[in-house]
C-alpha cells in the first residue's frame, strides 16, 4: 500500500505541474514551484504545497488563482490518468524556504554581533537542508 501511495503521489505531482504550466490565469504570474504533495489515506484529497517569489499580495493572488483552477486541474487529471478516483486538490503555501532563510539571517546576525567566524557555507546549507527535511517529514506524518 505504501508503494502505491508513493507512486500515486509522484504521478499527481508530475501531472499537476504539467497542467499548471498550461493554465492561462492572470493570477498565476510570477515564479511558482510545486514543492510537495500530501495524499490522504483514502486518496480522495491531495494537499499540494507550493512556494513562490513575491510579496504577500502576490501570494494571495496566486492562492485565489489556484483555488479557482483546482476543479479544472482535477478534471484534466481525470482525463489524462486512468485511475479510479482523482483526488480533490487543496493548495497551500509552503513557507519552509522563508523560515530557513529567516534562520539563516538570525545566524548571520548572531555571528556578526559576537565577532566569531561564520560557519562555512556547506555547514549552513546542511542545516537548511535538515530543517527542510524535518518540515517535510512533519507534514507527511501529520497527513497520515
Amino acid at each position: 500500500m505504501i508503494e502505491r501511495s508513493t507512486r500515486l503521489r509522484e504521478l499527481f505531482l508530475q501531472e499537476i505541474t504539467r497542467i499548471l504550466s498550461e493554465v492561462k490565469d492572470p493570477g498565476l504570474s510570477g515564479f511558482m514551484t510545486i514543492t510537495d504533495l500530501e495524499l490522504s489515506k483514502d486518496r480522495k484529497t491531495a494537499r499540494v504545497f507550493y512556494s513562490m517569489l513575491g510579496s504577500a499580495e502576490d501570494r494571495q493572488k496566486t492562492q485565489k488563482a489556484l483555488d479557482r483552477c483546482a476543479p479544472y486541474i482535477r478534471k484534466k487529471m481525470r482525463g489524462r490518468l486512468s485511475i479510479r478516483t482523482t483526488p480533490n486538490l487543496i493548495f497551500q503555501f509552503d513557507d519552509t524556504t522563508e523560515r530557513a532563510s529567516r534562520i539563516e539571517r538570525l545566524m548571520d546576525d548572531l555571528n556578526n554581533e559576537d565577532g566569531t567566524v561564520r560557519p562555512s557555507v556547506e555547514l549552513q546549507q546542511a542545516q537548511l537542508d535538515a530543517i527542510a527535511s524535518k518540515e517535510t517529514k512533519r507534514r507527511r506524518k501529520r497527513g497520515r
